[in-house]
């Protein structure tokens, strides 16, 4: 083989490869997210990255809002991300508030990433514990980091990967998210340029509110928090309940049942990490109810 052809072969493999890659950064790039309230309510919004703006010197890229499944209206946010592609570091900066970094792919394994306040103190630090790769929908691969915290090492924090971001959302407040509780943030779905590449959450891509349980529903959930069991009763009107899933915070399915049943049942959580779960439950009238659940 000649010298010429040779380094085309190589050209053009370099060329292959790098065209799959994909900075968070991208235009184009879009990440569906749940919020989930103080009582177990949850809507979904949109995020996406468009343009570019300047602040204190820096060039940044603008973040923009949608409240609807069809995302038929966009706002933009006081939140703007830079990203570093040598470095594979990115950074989220509100105005009037110094910038932040959320993520750092260049991390290995045993890695720790330092967290700060606002202040610019370290407040708490997570750990790498894994690397390995997860496969979009159109065949590509992407790295993946698995993180705990520095000194709780059973409890999973969080999976970055590489151009798509946290399990909790592109957007991620790292202090909120890792250094106090009840983040109410998660990411569903990514999409580049309306193309759907990775989907997070196994049933839907944008989640319109679900009814929470209340004193006054028929289905009661309890004891919550729980240590072991939980008890699911259902009381008037005959209804059934026709499916059962229980999520992770960060989106996983981890209990799933369905078998119709009416009057109580009883499900075995003992086996579950402590932490934050939500119970989605669907009876027969169509309704869906939702709860956090917190295993102690």
């Amino acid at each position: 083989m000649g010298i010429k052809n040779f380094l085309s072969i190589i050209i053009c493999t370099f060329f292959v490869i790098n065209g799959f890659t994909q900075n968070i950064t991208d235009e184009g790039n879009q990440w569906n997210i749940l919020t989930v309230g103080m009582q177990g309510s949850t809507i979904s919004h949109s995020i996406k990255i468009d343009g570019d703006t300047t602040l204190d010197n820096v060039t940044y890229k603008k973040v923009f809002y949608s409240s609807d499944s069809l995302n038929t209206s966009w706002q933009l946010i006081p939140q703007f991300i830079r990203e570093e592609p040598n470095t594979k570091k990115v950074f989220l900066k509100e105005f009037n508030q110094e910038e932040v970094l959320m993520y750092d792919f260049n991390l290995e394994v045993g890695d720790t990433f330092n967290i700060e306040d606002l202040w610019g103190n370290y407040d708490c630090q997570i750990v790498v514990f894994q690397i390995d790769s997860v496969s979009l929908l159109n065949g590509e691969k992407r790295k993946r980091l698995h993180l705990h915290d520095m000194y709780h090492p059973d409890s999973y924090i969080d999976r970055w990967i590489e151009g798509i971001g946290s399990m909790y959302g592109v957007n991620t407040d790292p202090f909120r998210a890792y250094c106090s509780t009840d983040y109410p943030y998660y990411l569903l779905c990514h999409y580049n340029n309306e193309e759907l590449l990775l989907q997070a959450h196994p049933t839907s891509c944008f989640i319109t509110p679900i009814q929470e349980i209340s004193k006054s529903d028929p289905i009661k959930v309890f004891p919550n928090p729980s240590q072991g069991k939980l008890r699911i009763e259902i009381g008037e009107n005959n209804h059934l309940i026709k499916e059962l899933k229980i999520f992770s915070s960060l989106g996983d399915l981890i209990i799933q049942d369905n078998s119709d049943f009416a009057g109580n049942k009883e499900i075995d959580i003992s086996h579950l990490p402590k932490g934050i779960y939500f119970l989605i439950i669907s009876i027969s009238s169509e309704q869906i109810y939702s709860q956090k659940i917190i295993k102690y």
